[in-house]
C-alpha cells in the first residue's frame, strides 16, 4: 500500500467519491481535496450561488468561511447585492420567526466533531449545535433553487419531500452527523434538521426533520469501512483522470496537471 496521509472521511468526501466514480469529477481534483488536502471547497466554489450561500450562513450565524474570513457579498457593477443574494437577505427575519417558534438555543457553529475509527478518522462540522425546544439537536443551512420547482423531484440535490428520502447525496448528511453524534457527543439518534431556504425571490423556506431507521444506522459503519478500503484499493492502483475542457479551465490544479483538456476529447455512437 502506498504511502499516504490518514483518511478524514466526512459527508462531503463520500459524495465527492461517488461523484467520482460516475465520472463528474477527476480524480487529481479528488484526491487534492481529501487525500492530499492540498486545496479546500473555498479553493474551487467560487460560482455566485456558492457565494451568496456562504455571505447568507454568515448573516444567519456568523459563520465564516475556511481561512476565517467574513464571505463578500456578490454585488452587480453597481454595488448591490446580486439577484439571488437580495432575495436570501429578505429571508433573514423568517429566520428570526423559526429562533423564536422552535425555542432555538445556539450552542457551537461549525464545531468539528471528529472520531479515530481506527485506519482512518471520520468528521463532521456542523453549521449549528444548538438546543431545538430545550433538546439537543443539529441544524444544517441550505440555499437552494429546488425547493418546490417542477425538476426537484428528479434533481440529485432537489427538495421534494417524497423522493428526499431516496437521493443518496442530501440523506448521506443526517446519517453520518447521527453516527458521528453518537461517537462524540454519546447522544443516540441526535435530531438532525435542515432550514431551507429559496434563492429563487419566491419567499420559501421549509424546516425538514430528517429521521433515520436504526438498522440504516447501523449499516452505516459498515459503509464506512467498505469505502475506505474502496479508496486504499483505487489510491494504490492510480486514481483516474476524467477531464473535460469546461473543468479544467476552472480546475485550480490546471497549471501543474499533465492530464488538462485543452481540446475535447473524441467521442463515438453507432447508428444502426
Amino acid at each position: 500500500m502506498k504511502n499516504h496521509p490518514r483518511l478524514r472521511i466526512s459527508q462531503s468526501l463520500i459524495k465527492d467519491w461517488w461523484d467520482y466514480k460516475e465520472q463528474k469529477l477527476c480524480g487529481p481534483l479528488w484526491e487534492a481535496l481529501w487525500v492530499s488536502r492540498i486545496i479546500t471547497y473555498d479553493d474551487i466554489s467560487d460560482s455566485e450561488v456558492m457565494k451568496c450561500g456562504s455571505r447568507f450562513e454568515y448573516e444567519l450565524t456568523g459563520a465564516l468561511d475556511y481561512y476565517g474570513k467574513v464571505p463578500e457579498i456578490p454585488c452587480t457593477k453597481a454595488g448591490k447585492p446580486i439577484a439571488k443574494m437580495q432575495y436570501l437577505l429578505d429571508l433573514i427575519p423568517i429566520f428570526i420567526e423559526v429562533v423564536a417558534k422552535y425555542n432555538i438555543e445556539e450552542i457551537k457553529i461549525n464545531e468539528i466533531w471528529e472520531y479515530n475509527a481506527g485506519e482512518y478518522d471520520c468528521t463532521v462540522r456542523p453549521d449549528m449545535w444548538c438546543l431545538v425546544d430545550k433538546v439537543p439537536a443539529v441544524i444544517d443551512i441550505k440555499t437552494t433553487g429546488l425547493l418546490s420547482s417542477r425538476s426537484s423531484k428528479f434533481e440529485d440535490y432537489g427538495w421534494d419531500l417524497e423522493s428526499l428520502p431516496y437521493k443518496h447525496k442530501l440523506v448521506i448528511q443526517p446519517i453520518h452527523t447521527k453516527f458521528m453524534a453518537t461517537e462524540v457527543k454519546h447522544i443516540q439518534d441526535v435530531p438532525f434538521y435542515w432550514l431551507i431556504f429559496s434563492n429563487t425571490g419566491s419567499g420559501e423556506v421549509e424546516f425538514i426533520e430528517a429521521r433515520v431507521e436504526q438498522d440504516r444506522l447501523l449499516n452505516h459503519v459498515n459503509m464506512l469501512d467498505t469505502l475506505y478500503g474502496e479508496i486504499m484499493d483505487e489510491i494504490d492502483l492510480g486514481i483516474a483522470k476524467y477531464p473535460s475542457v469546461s473543468s479544467c479551465k476552472e480546475c485550480p490544479l490546471k497549471g501543474n496537471c499533465t492530464s488538462r483538456a485543452l481540446a475535447p476529447v473524441t467521442k463515438s455512437i453507432l447508428i444502426r
